[in-house]
Order: structure tokens, then C-alpha cells, then sequence
């Protein structure tokens, strides 16, 4: 049973126990609702404010009756809620320990930057191929789909070369961005090329500005020219929506 399922099942419960509380203190003791409602309310937290009129014996007895099965229900619940939060916890950051154990044990694999509808498309093309792939997302959403898939994944922005360097790009053979701004995408394979010299590539749509940029970035730099190099599909063929450089 899911965390969900059970916390809906637990409040249903817990209503029912308060409205059988309710409902016995009005029948056995003649009391108006307000005052039926406020004792079972007053049992099952056991604030121990006392009775709001005095019980009669058969009253004492369902009282205990609604300590003994609310109020151990309540506790029950309690603990139960509590286990799932740290277990689920617990799992979370067992799940992308193991995850970021798999991203670092990844050779000679592509990183995509941004899994909007460019890069998701670019992600298919590249998994129907026998080619590691590592996702650099910062959408929630985004985040969401990839877990749900079990692709290899850095949740964070690709624009901060820490989240490079945690997709592995010391030993990755290209890098592909599907960002949202030239600006974004040029400083993402500048800052690649610092950290791995081998081919990157560039998003669609942005040719002309990314070999200015990185063109003017060489010079100064004294990085590798750009020219044609090897992809996913052969040393000969450009990657689906992108560009090749070396």
C-alpha cells in the first residue's frame, strides 16, 4: 500500500472513531452534540481536561472503550505516518546515491543539457543506440519523468560546473545542449570545454552564434579547432539536432 492510500485510509478511520464517539456519548448519556463531540475529541487527544458532565457507569465503560481503541489508533497512525516519512527518506537519498554511483562509473557517455521537447527528442534518438546518456535538468517536472524512467540524471542547473563535473564530463565524448537561451547554451559548452576538450555539441538553432563564440574562445584560450568529429552514429555523421565540433 502506498503512503497516499494509507493516509486517506487512516483520516477516514480516524473520522469514523470520532463520529462513533460522538454518536455514544449523545445516546448513553443524553449529551448535545457540542458536548459529545468535545469529550471524544478530549479522549482521543488526552489533553485530560476531564469530563464535561458526569459519567454514568455504562458512560465510564465506552469512555474506556474509546481510549483503549481511538487513542491507541491515533498512536498507531502516528508512528505509522512518521515510519513512511524516513523511510521514504531514507530511500530517496539511498536511490540517488546509488544513482550518482552509476553517473560516476560512466565512460565515453553523451550529456544533455535541458529536457525540454528538444532534448527529450535528442534523448530518445541517442538510447535507441548502445551510448551511455547522462540528463542535466532543473525542472521539477523534468526531474519527475526522468526517476520515473530510470534515465541516468544531475538534478540542477547546467550552467553550474559543479553539475557538470557530477555528470561525469572528465570522461563523457560530447555534450549536447537543449537550453533555452544562446546565452545559456554557449556558456554551458565553454565551461565543457574547460573541463573536457573532446567533442561537444551544440543545440539546434544556435549554430551560428556557438562557432563565434567558441571560435574567439580558442584563440584566446588555445583550445582545438573546430571541425568535424566523431558521434554517436559514426565518425562522419551529425548528431540528431545539433552540431559537431572536436
Amino acid at each position: 500500500m502506498d503512503r497516499t492510500t494509507y493516509l486517506v485510509i487512516g483520516i477516514i478511520v480516524f473520522v469514523f472513531i470520532v463520529i462513533g464517539g460522538t454518536t455514544g456519548y449523545m445516546v448513553i448519556e443524553g449529551w448535545s452534540f457540542a458536548e459529545a463531540m468535545y469529550m471524544t475529541i478530549i479522549t482521543l487527544s488526552t489533553v485530560g481536561y476531564g469530563e464535561v458532565q458526569k459519567l454514568s457507569p455504562i458512560g465510564r465503560i465506552f469512555t474506556i472503550v474509546v481510549i483503549v481503541l481511538g487513542v491507541g489508533f491515533v498512536f498507531y497512525f502516528a508512528g505509522s505516518v512518521i515510519q513512511f516519512m524516513v523511510e521514504g527518506r531514507i530511500r530517496e537519498v539511498l536511490g540517488r546515491h546509488k544513482l550518482e554511483k552509476k553517473i560516476r562509473t560512466q565512460k565515453g557517455h553523451y550529456i544533455i543539457c535541458g529536457y525540454g521537447r528538444v532534448g527529450s527528442n535528442i534523448l530518445e534518438s541517442l538510447r535507441s543506440k548502445p551510448i551511455g546518456v547522462v540528463v542535466i535538468e532543473r525542472d521539477p517536472a523534468g526531474i519527475a519523468k526522468l526517476d520515473e524512467r530510470k534515465i541516468l540524471h544531475v538534478a540542477g542547473e547546467a550552467t553550474d560546473e559543479e553539475n557538470l563535473i557530477r555528470a561525469n564530463i572528465q570522461h563523457a565524448r560530447g555534450l549536447i545542449t537543449a537550453l533555452k537561451t544562446d546565452s545559456d547554451n554557449v556558456y554551458v559548452t565553454l565551461s565543457a570545454r574547460q573541463l573536457n576538450p573532446r567533442p561537444v555539441y551544440h543545440g539546434p538553432g544556435r549554430r551560428r552564434t556557438f562557432r563565434k563564440d567558441t571560435h574567439c574562445s580558442r584563440r584566446r584560450q588555445g583550445g582545438l579547432p573546430i571541425s568535424h568529429g566523431s558521434s554517436p552514429n559514426g565518425p562522419n555523421h551529425t548528431p540528431p539536432h545539433g552540431h559537431r565540433f572536436s
